[in-house]
């Protein structure tokens, strides 16, 4: 048992304990203000060049009318802030739910027509 003691021992006295040496910190070099500029122009363009490509997406040319356009032209839509549903939501519960049923009937398409979403995927 005193053998692996020894060479323990023996090995640890190899290592000497040396002086902490002082940190040594670099200076800046320059001002950081054109960098952050630079960084800054960057991020603006980024962003804006994002946004344009979303936009001209989303945009349909001018002759092209779609079937919600043409439903809105027909009929007037008042559309209630969102306090005012939470409100509503709160107070008349049945009132909420005829509301949500009757909004559900002119946004999304319908489940009963031949080509529904329900029917194509009741065939696979």
């Amino acid at each position: 048992m005193q053998r692996p003691d020894e060479d323990l021992e023996q090995y640890l006295r190899k290592f000497q304990p040396r002086a902490v040496r002082r940190l040594e910190l670099r200076p800046q070099a320059g001002n950081p203000w054109p960098l952050r500029l630079a960084v800054a122009a960057v991020v603006v363009l980024t962003g804006s060049v994002s946004l344009w490509h979303a936009e001209r997406k989303t945009t349909k040319p001018a002759n092209h009318v779609t079937v919600q356009a043409v439903q809105s032209i027909g009929m007037p839509q008042t559309r209630m802030s969102t306090p005012a549903l939470t409100k509503l939501a709160l107070d008349d519960s049945e009132a909420f739910d005829a509301l949500l049923a009757r909004e559900s009937r002119t946004v999304l398409p319908s489940m009963q027509g031949e080509h529904s979403a329900l029917r194509v995927l009741s065939k696979e």
